[in-house]
């Protein structure tokens, strides 16, 4: 197995009998999610001509993962906030189009965040202790990042449900639920991995390519329309408050806010004019 890279919070592995690259996310001390979050743009970025790996697995050493922490939320202005979650957004949705199958196996608990960090995965497998918090509302959060896809894996009343009532799911619920592929088994783990060593490039790459092609097509839309609505979140900064352990904002005072908030339609319509 060869060492590559030299990442803060990645480490990066190849192992040549199954052409499979191995990603482990390092509880490194002084953590920073966003580094972490540009550290997987760039190596997501990385594979994309790389067609001779066929397969990726991702782990990581967190028993409790949080990508949305109050430490966080105090740290970051409104500003740094948004491109950290864009960044998490390309991230999640860049899964999509990469020619190898991406297959994350986890562990703990999980907040919303980081679970929907993993929405356009091919594969997503999970412990039978793992569990995932729906609470990016409590946190004053909007939805940001890979919620289209996963309201398609699974019924979207559901998915909607669970996040408009801060659901907490264990790993058989969310298996019920089509939101993960399988729990770990070793088994079925390292034959999983076995069958897409097995399989023709091409075809493989080909077929990804086709069953997601509907989403692809209208990403960037969805990204964009979901960023339009997390910006407005983050304007209001109910996101700080929750930091700080303070009452969120009254929506009758923030009506106002709200509507004089560009969308970002609206802002590349002004930009385009002012050129």
């Amino acid at each position: 197995m060869t060492s590559l890279f030299n990442y803060a919070y990645l480490s990066v592995s190849f192992q040549r009998e199954t052409r499979t690259c191995n990603v482990t996310i390092l509880n490194s001390a002084g953590y920073q999610p966003q580094i972490l979050a540009t550290e997987l743009e760039k190596f997501f970025d990385w594979l994309t001509s790389r067609v001779e790996i066929y397969s990726v697995v991702i782990e990581t050493q967190f028993s409790d993962l949080e990508l949305l922490s109050k430490d966080l939320l105090r740290e970051l202005t409104e500003v740094e906030l948004y491109n950290y979650l864009k960044t998490l957004q390309r991230v999640a949705y860049g899964q999509l189009v990469l020619p190898q199958t991406i297959t994350w196996n986890v562990e703990g608990v999980f907040d919303q965040c980081a679970f929907e960090l993993m929405a356009g995965a091919d594969f997503r497998v999970i412990s039978q202790n793992f569990k995932v918090s729906f609470d990016s509302l409590t946190k004053g959060i909007c939805s940001f990042n890979g919620a289209a896809i996963n309201s398609q894996l699974t019924n979207s009343n559901f998915y909607k449900k669970t996040i408009m009532s801060s659901t907490e799911l264990n790993s058989n619920e969310l298996l019920e639920s089509g939101l993960i592929s399988f729990i770990f088994n070793e088994f079925k783990f390292r034959s999983h991995i076995g069958k897409i060593k097995d399989q023709s490039p091409i075809t493989r790459i080909q077929f990804k390519r086709s069953i997601n092609d509907s989403i692809i097509k209208e990403i960037d839309e969805i990204m964009s329309s979901e960023l339009s609505f997390s910006k407005a979140a983050i304007a209001i900064g109910d996101w700080k408050n929750w930091a700080y352990d303070q009452e969120f904002h009254n929506p009758r005072e923030v009506g106002k806010t709200l509507k004089s908030i560009p969308t970002m339609e609206q802002n590349k319509k002004a930009q385009a004019m002012a050129n």
